[in-house]
């Protein structure tokens, strides 16, 4: 990211949420770099890499003979990762304190990847040509993003389920950034001189329980208050949602599609 602070903070409670994120959207995150043909031996830069969790395992996907370079602005959630690699004692990941709208690849690297990141950017056009110019002939780049945004749905729904996350579209946007920033993309790196190799649909849908409910729910707990502050809800609006919500959760039979998102895969040529 942009400047050292999260949207919802970096707090324990946030790093723990981030990882249970991380665990909802495994098994979408590593068939993207299957597509991608990242592997053993090869330097992978991880883009606005948060307290590590892609990191870890991009570091166990490329081996001892490969490297991971985890770049991210929250010192914070650097400093963490740092903590993992001590402890874990592990050589290959390269933790960096850096403005990812300012950090120099410098050509050195077979892969990027870069997670939840361009939505939160001012500029995601600006920024991602000027990394990727740095990367080496036929280095891959890997994307997932959020893409239609408001494609999200609960049924059965009501007025304020589509209200509340207007709220979060419109909030994202106020700060500077874009739930709908992975359709622009493709665009992008064809006119930085990438071949655009996938573009590939990245969604779940859950009832209550599943891993991608407790997702959106728990991002709902953090971030209403946030959006009350704001003056996107009111109190009452709020708690009456919060109970909405709870009881389409207590009835276990709703059925909720996720944010969508897109993986984007492009090879420099």
């Amino acid at each position: 990211m942009s400047g050292g602070d999260y949207l919802l903070g970096m707090e324990p409670a946030e790093i723990a949420r981030l990882e249970r994120q991380h665990a909802v959207w495994r098994e979408h995150t590593h068939a993207i770099w299957r597509l991608a043909g990242f592997g053993r031996g090869q330097t992978l830069v991880d883009l606005g890499s948060g307290p590590g969790f892609t990191s870890l395992e991009l570091a166990d996907l490329v081996g001892d003979s490969g490297r991971v370079i985890a770049v991210d602005a929250s010192t914070t959630a650097i400093n963490r990762l740092r903590e993992t690699v001590e402890h874990r004692r592990l050589s290959n990941i390269q933790a960096v304190t850096a403005d990812v709208t300012d950090f120099d690849l410098s050509g050195m690297a077979d892969g990027l990847f870069a997670r939840w990141l361009f939505c939160y950017l001012g500029q995601p056009d600006v920024v991602l040509r000027r990394v990727t110019s740095h990367l080496r002939p036929g280095a891959t780049v890997a994307i997932i993003d959020y893409w239609n945004y408001l494609a999200i749905r609960m049924e059965p729904s009501s007025a304020m389920f589509r209200k509340v996350f207007q709220a979060v579209y419109d909030s994202f946007a106020e700060a500077g950034g874009s739930l709908d920033v992975a359709g622009t993309l493709p665009a992008v790196l064809d006119d930085a001189g990438f071949t655009v190799a996938h573009v590939q649909p990245v969604c779940q849908i859950g009832r209550p329980g599943s891993g991608v409910w407790r997702w959106v729910a728990e991002f709902q707990h953090l971030y209403l208050p946030v959006l009350e502050r704001k003056g996107y809800l009111t109190r009452t609006e709020r708690e009456g949602y919060e109970a909405w919500f709870r009881e389409r959760e207590e009835s276990g039979s709703a059925l909720l599609f996720a944010p969508p998102m897109l993986g984007v895969i492009a090879v420099k040529a």
